[in-house]
C-alpha cells in the first residue's frame, strides 16, 4: 500500500500515516534499536538458532516454487519488527528486509520473516510473512498477504492452533488470521 505523505521512523525507516503508531513504535523500540545497531541478527540468534531458522526459510521457499540450489540468507539489512522469542540459546524476532542471495552473490529476493513458537519445549515454525522475488528488474510479490501460510497452518498441532486463537497467549498475535478465526467457530 502506498502511503500519501508518510511519516518515517528515523530508527528503522518504517513508514506510516498514523502519528500515534509512529510515536508508540519510537518509544517501544528505541532501546531495542539502540542495541541492534551494535548487535547483528546472527549474534542475536547464535549459530544453532540461525542454522535452524535458515533451514526453515530456505525450505519454505519451495512452497513458492523457488527451487534454486545454493541460496543463502543475508541478515545484514534486517529491521526489527517486535515479535520475539528465545529458542536454542538465541533470540529470534520477526525481521523485515531479509535478503535471499544465490551462490554468485546475486540478489534473488527479499522478505519479512515471522514465526510461531509457544515456548521452549514446543517446535519453532519460521516462515516468510511477505516475500518478493526479483525477475530481472521486476519484483514479483509471491507472498503479500499478512498471516500464517496455509502450508504452515497444516503442520501445527491442535494445541498450537488453539494458542494462536486465544488472546493473551504466547502467539496470540495471530488471533485475527482467517485460519485462526475459522478454528474458533
Amino acid at each position: 500500500m502506498h502511503i500519501m505523505n508518510p511519516l518515517k521512523c528515523s530508527l528503522c525507516e518504517y513508514e506510516t500515516d498514523n502519528e500515534d503508531i509512529l510515536q508508540a513504535m519510537r518509544s517501544h523500540f528505541s532501546i531495542a534499536h539502540a542495541d541492534i545497531e551494535y548487535t547483528s541478527a546472527e549474534k542475536r540468534m547464535g549459530p544453532t538458532l540461525q542454522a535452524e531458522v535458515e533451514k526453515q526459510l530456505l525450505e519454505d521457499l519451495k512452497n513458492y516454487n523457488i527451487y534454486q540450489e545454493w541460496l543463502t540468507i543475508d541478515w545484514s539489512n534486517y529491521c526489527p519488527e517486535g515479535h520475539c522469542t528465545r529458542f536454542l540459546g538465541g533470540e529470534l524476532e520477526n525481521w523485515s528486509y531479509i535478503d535471499i542471495i544465490d551462490n554468485n552473490g546475486s540478489f534473488v529476493g527479499e522478505g519479512w520473516i515471522d514465526f510461531i513458537h509457544d515456548g521452549d519445549e514446543d517446535p519453532l515454525w519460521v516462515f516468510w510473512l511477505y516475500l518478493s522475488i526479483w525477475e530481472g528488474d521486476n519484483a514479483v510479490h509471491v507472498k503479500n498477504e499478512w498471516g500464517i501460510p496455509l502450508h504452515i497452518w497444516g503442520k501445527l498441532s491442535e494445541k498450537t492452533k488453539k494458542l494462536c486463537t486465544a488472546s493473551g497467549q504466547c502467539d496470540s498475535k495471530w488471533h485475527d488470521v482467517p485460519l485462526a478465526k475459522e478454528l474458533e467457530k
